[in-house]
C-alpha cells in the first residue's frame, strides 16, 4: 500500500523532490504510507539524537500542520501537495529551512489563540 501510495504522486515530482519524499519515508517505521511525529521521533533517536522538549513538541507540530485530515499522520499525498504548495522551494535544505519556519509560524498562532 505504502508503494502504491508513493508511485501516485511520485511521477509528478522534481528529482529533489523525489529525494525529499524518500527522506520522509525513511521515517515511516510501520510501512503503512504514513508518518506520525512519534515515527519521526522514534527515528532521530535511534539515530543518536537527544532531542529536548521543544525539539519534540517542533516535530509534533510540523505533523499537525501537513496533516490536513486530521488524522494524527502525514500520508504520502498529504507530504507531496506540501511540496507543490511550496514549489517556491529550491532544495531539502530550503524546504527543511520552510518546515521550519512554518511550524515556528503554526506554534505562534496556536499560542495567540489561547485564552
Amino acid at each position: 500500500m505504502a508503494q502504491e501510495q508513493k508511485n501516485k504522486g511520485a511521477s509528478r515530482l522534481t528529482k529533489d523532490e523525489e529525494d525529499a519524499l524518500k527522506q520522509f519515508l525513511l521515517h515511516d517505521m510501520d510501512r503503512n504510507g504514513t508518518v506520525t511525529a512519534q515515527e519521526i521521533i522514534d527515528f532521530m533517536e535511534a539515530m543518536g539524537a537527544e532531542l529536548s522538549d521543544e525539539e519534540t513538541k517542533e516535530r509534533r507540530d510540523w505533523v499537525k500542520l501537513i496533516d490536513t485530515n486530521e488524522d494524527g499522520a502525514v500520508s504520502v499525498e498529504e507530504f507531496i501537495a506540501m511540496m507543490e504548495r511550496n514549489k517556491m522551494v529550491d532544495s531539502p535544505l530550503e524546504l527543511f529551512k520552510f518546515l521550519t519556519r512554518m511550524v515556528a509560524a503554526f506554534s505562534i498562532r496556536r499560542k495567540s489563540a489561547r485564552p
